[in-house]
């Protein structure tokens, strides 16, 4: 074969690979970025897939998301009656990775309200970590390797029936990850950490900053804002208020809020300590199947009388 030959050959094989990735790709639409559906769920990378799936599923599906780190990603918000929610919220997702999605929602012009699940996770740094969140991803999904990736756990998952799958119903964004703990012990997890406890409560002065950015472009699209501080518990929240951090904290996230129109509550105040004083609402310092079910409860309460 000569060189030229061979160059041709290869860029036509090179071509058919191409578009026929391309033409997979549109084919599965996988975030539902390209065309209408009533429901997509999440088999791998759940920070890309939140983010593309907030283009076009979410705003069509959806009036309203909950935001947060893992501390809220396995609240099941089919359970809100006020609002059709998305759990938006990711694992180690600070404010940078969860601004991405929520501009692009508040472009749509179809979410009327979020719901902030406030922990200092989502605050102790800014950037985006790894590689899972980038623009470019919109068109990636198309021309990249990432609906393969995804094709890879659906096979994995739907015909070998292997692994923990925990985004078995995640058409609304809910992350089952108590599945992977279901030997943990709380009483076990909660003497342990209470030998060398956390004692301080990080805001990153960038993350902090962004978290007042974004919740400013909510509200210049006039979507309604509803934040709760996430409940720790007792025995561990104590310590922050001993040493003074929980007031600090909670002082500096409460400024980025108007008290005029949004509703914010405080989950570890006394009229939550039924809440925060019950081990079965808790796994490992996330919340259980129980705990999740009875927060839901709350917010749900909090919607309805507002």
């Amino acid at each position: 074969m000569t060189s030229k030959k061979f160059l041709i050959t290869s860029a036509f094989i090179y071509l058919v690979l191409f578009f026929a990735t391309v033409t997979i790709n549109y084919y599965l639409d996988d975030f539902g970025l390209f065309r209408s559906h009533s429901e997509r769920r999440i088999w791998a990378r759940e920070k890309t897939s939140k983010y593309l799936m907030s283009y076009k599923y979410i705003p069509d599906n959806f009036d309203a998301v909950l935001v947060g780190s893992s501390v809220s990603a396995n609240l099941d918000t089919r359970k809100i009656t006020s609002y059709k929610m998305y759990n938006l919220s990711m694992n180690s997702g600070n404010i940078t990775e969860l601004k991405y999605p929520l501009e692009v929602l508040a472009e749509s012009g179809k979410i009327k309200a979020v719901v902030f699940c406030l922990y200092d996770y989502t605050t102790k740094n800014s950037g985006v970590k790894g590689n899972q969140i980038d623009k470019k991803e919109y068109w990636g999904s198309l021309f990249s390797d990432i609906p393969f990736d995804v094709l890879k756990y659906k096979i994995k998952f739907k015909l070998l029936k292997r692994g923990s799958d925990v985004f078995h119903k995640s058409s609304n964004g809910f992350n089952d990850f108590n599945i992977t703990k279901k030997n943990i012990k709380f009483s076990d997890v909660a003497e342990s950490y209470m030998k060398n406890p956390k004692e301080v409560l990080f805001i990153d002065s960038a993350a902090y900053e962004e978290l007042k950015s974004t919740v400013s472009l909510l509200k210049q699209n006039n979507i309604r804002i509803y934040g709760y501080f996430y409940p720790i518990y007792k025995e561990w929240f104590k310590v922050f208020e001993k040493n003074g951090q929980w007031a600090e904290y909670k002082s500096k996230i409460m400024d980025v809020f108007e008290s005029e129109t949004d509703v914010v509550w405080d989950m570890n105040s006394g009229e939550y300590d039924y809440f925060t004083k019950t081990e079965e609402f808790y796994s490992d310092g996330h919340l259980s199947d129980r705990g999740a079910e009875e927060l839901i409860k709350v917010i749900d309460d909090q919607l309805l009388n507002q």
